[in-house]
């Protein structure tokens, strides 16, 4: 009775306590999208740009090797050959990375009204995202086109 009951529960807890260790182990991306400028050495200001920041919250290192966005229909828009980052690139735990958009490519896009989140694809094949909120997308859209060009 009693002693069956009481082992119960301890195998029970022992489970969830192995398991939640396990999930602190895999690798986590948060990935958070912000609208900003670049400067350069003479403090000029860059036209507006999609700043996309993947931090590595989980353990050990994760090498993203796709950026782009998704459409409201699940399809993907890949940028192949981004300007302003490389990849692949390895991420370490507790380290962040930038990738950049111009504003102005956005609005161009033919997709834009269906682009609802951007991500980043890691090798194994694991998919980290953000969405694109609307006053996001607002600020997006209204943003200037003052400031060099980001090609």
């Amino acid at each position: 009775g009693y002693g069956a009951v009481i082992g119960t529960i301890s195998l029970i807890i022992s489970g969830i306590l192995a398991i939640n260790e396990i999930q602190k182990q895999k690798p986590r991306v948060n990935v958070k999208l912000s609208v900003g400028f670049m400067f350069d050495l003479q403090q000029n200001r860059s036209e507006a740009l999609i700043i996309v920041q993947a931090i590595n919250t989980g353990r050990g290192s994760i090498v993203l090797n796709t950026f782009g966005f998704l459409l409201k229909d699940g399809a993907e828009l890949v940028i192949h050959n981004p300007n302003m980052f490389q990849l692949p690139h390895t991420l370490d735990e507790r380290r962040r990375f930038n990738a950049y958009f111009a504003c102005r490519s956005f609005r161009e896009n033919e997709n834009q009204d269906n682009i609802s989140k951007v991500f980043f694809r890691d090798e194994t094949n694991t998919v980290w995202k953000a969405r694109l909120t609307r006053k996001l997308r607002k600020e997006i859209l209204q943003s200037s086109n003052k400031g060099y060009k980001v090609t």
